[in-house]
């Protein structure tokens, strides 16, 4: 925020936040929220304060059907199945599909101690390319 003096606030800043939720109506729930606090803090502070949402996406709710056709690829395939017990936290304009098309969204697993999708620090395995052939194949042959 503004520029580096010690000892001094900002005259300006710009801050941006990345709000995620499970739910199209839990997300609009959060945004919310957030506006409220921001115009909270604007009457609070003179000055002026603005707010602007980019590049909003709908919640990413995979369809069953889909869910179970990667199941049994994965199965058929020798490949190993991990079901998380929370949904993952992506971010993604994937979720903009669903108002149009059933959607499944998951991921190949690049392990623990991978970077996170999207860090600066991220490098793809290539060595997942071959899982991934081996799972979109049998995807398209049980379809």
């Amino acid at each position: 925020m503004g520029e580096p003096a010690f000892g001094m606030s900002p005259g300006e800043a710009t801050v941006g936040i990345t709000l995620r939720a499970a739910t199209d109506k839990k997300l609009q729930e959060a945004i919310k929220i957030t506006e409220s606090v921001i115009i909270q803090m604007r009457e609070q502070f003179n000055g002026s304060i603005s707010f602007s949402k980019k590049e909003p996406f709908s919640a990413v709710i995979n369809d069953q059907h889909g869910v179970n056709v990667v199941k049994n690829a994965a199965r058929e395939s020798s490949l190993k199945l991990e079901e998380l017990p929370e949904p993952f936290p992506w971010s993604e304009d994937f979720g903009a599909f669903r108002e149009k098309f059933p959607i499944t969204l998951f991921g190949i697993g690049a392990g623990q101690k991978s970077a996170p999708l999207h860090s600066e620090s991220y490098d793809f395995n290539d060595n997942l390319i071959a899982t991934g052939i081996t799972i979109f194949e049998k995807i398209v042959e049980l379809v």
